[in-house]
């Protein structure tokens, strides 16, 4: 069997190369991706959280809803500067209407 000459190996050696470097830029591409899609998703959900965060009040240093009583919410009312009697209606529409819409989504 003849030896290859000095061009075609080369040739070959150069092609090996470039496959090499073709592979490793695919790695660091696909690494660096990866890593920024996973950054933006986290920022994202931190958003998110904060936001969603941002619209919870404990009310009388109650965070859980179920231990919230109708005088710990008049009292917040008050502290808000919110007519204690408008608070009472707008707890009694909230409270009554509950029912029938949890009982309404558990049909669907």
């Amino acid at each position: 069997m003849t030896s290859l000459s000095i061009k075609k190996k080369m040739m070959i050696w150069y092609a090996f190369v470039l496959i090499v470097i073709v592979i490793l830029a695919s790695a660091v591409l696909l690494i660096t991706g990866n890593k920024l899609v996973r950054d933006n998703a986290k920022a994202n959900l931190t958003v998110a959280t904060d936001r969603a965060l941002s619209n919870v009040r404990i009310i009388s240093g109650k965070l859980n809803i179920d231990e919230v009583t109708r005088a710990d919410f008049e009292a917040e009312a008050k502290s808000i500067g919110l007519g204690s009697k408008l608070a009472m209606n707008i707890f009694d529409e909230v409270q009554s209407g509950l029912k029938g819409a949890l009982m309404e989504s558990a049909e669907e």
